[in-house]
């Protein structure tokens, strides 16, 4: 079993501060961010699993271990987004000075309902699940459990809920496109199986179709940096000068790279969804606009969720975010 002084000799730091860091007392000790960075993911890399009875009796208040669970399997860019909605999460906990301990817990894609019923979710005392698939869900709709379950951006009637609805994104950018006398433009989509990617796509066709605005080509990507140089090659080859809606932000920052060698193109008008930390869009060259999903709200929305889980553990929540558009230099100035 993974102790603090395994976690201290790797980290290169004392077992005193191992320990500040795991029981969250970091701020008030001044502990460098970059050391708490570095105890956090070395305690993941071991599986380090507190005592929690032991803890516990060395706090007045009861310790709750929250989990935020995540496939293991994604090697795709999408798993960029944990390290910004795990620090979103872990600010607010903070802030309000919770006496919570954070565990990011990844499981092979597939078996998450399996796990549902065992050991590995008693241990916890709540349950953020993100990027379920179709058929875990319909599995999960089925299982009983030992602690309060939060899906995120997941429609469930039987687990609580949060996320930003597909329809508000769709309706905010094609709004975008009206508002500026668009009637056509390029779609560039996620090929990869999400079915929140799939219900984006989705709503976007019904909305482009309901305001009579066409989708003249739709390209084909797979969330990555190298995905979007390729499509850029192809709308390049087309000499397609439609503006560019596109799924992906990190997709979108790969079209960039490349637009930014041929100057004719890189000024077409192109917004993307955005779901990294946003300062990867905002100081790119030329700077992305993008349809945010914003982390900063959706991880406070659901550490209040939780906290109302624990005073009424018998209710379920279903929780809204709207996105945020940012209008950057992707999207020219002019039609702002």
């Amino acid at each position: 079993m993974t102790t603090m002084k395994d976690i201290a000799k790797r980290a290169g730091v004392s077992v005193s501060t191992v320990s500040i860091v795991i029981n969250h007392h970091e701020k008030e000790r001044r502990i460098p961010l970059e050391t708490v960075a570095k105890i956090h993911a070395i305690a993941h890399d071991l599986n380090y699993r507190p005592n929690r009875n032991a803890r516990n009796l060395r706090n007045q208040q009861s310790l709750k271990e929250i989990a935020f669970c995540w496939p293991a399997d994604f090697s795709s860019g999408i798993s960029q987004v944990i390290p910004d909605l795990l620090t979103q999460l872990e600010l607010v906990i903070q802030k309000k000075k919770l006496n919570w301990h954070l565990v990011l817990q990844t499981y092979e894609r597939g078996i998450l309902p399996n796990l549902m019923t065992s050991s590995f979710a008693n241990q916890y005392d709540a349950m953020l699940i993100g990027a379920a698939n179709k058929n875990e869900l319909t599995r999960l709709e089925k299982t009983d459990f030992s602690c309060p379950i939060i899906l995120l951006n997941r429609d469930s009637q039987r687990f609580n809920t949060i996320g930003v609805p597909p329809k508000a994104i769709a309706n905010m950018a094609i709004s975008l496109f009206k508002a500026n006398d668009i009637t056509k433009f390029s779609l560039v989509v996620d090929d990869n199986d999400y079915m929140a990617s799939n219900q984006r796509v989705v709503m976007i066709r019904k909305a482009a179709e309901f305001h009579d605005i066409q989708i003249d080509q739709t390209y084909h990507a797979h969330y990555s940096y190298a995905s979007g140089v390729k499509v850029a090659s192809e709308i390049l080859m087309k000499k397609d000068t439609n503006p560019l809606l596109v799924e992906s932000d990190l997709t979108a920052l790969g079209m960039s790279y490349s637009f930014n060698r041929h100057p004719s193109f890189a000024k077409n008008p192109l917004i993307s969804l955005g779901v990294l930390d946003q300062g990867m869009t905002r100081y790119a060259t030329p700077s992305i606009s993008t349809i945010e999903i914003p982390s900063a709200m959706i991880a406070e929305r659901s550490i209040k969720i939780i906290e109302k889980l624990f005073e009424q553990p018998n209710q379920i929540f279903h929780e809204d975010v709207l996105p945020k558009l940012n209008l950057r230099d992707s999207f020219p100035p002019k039609l702002k």
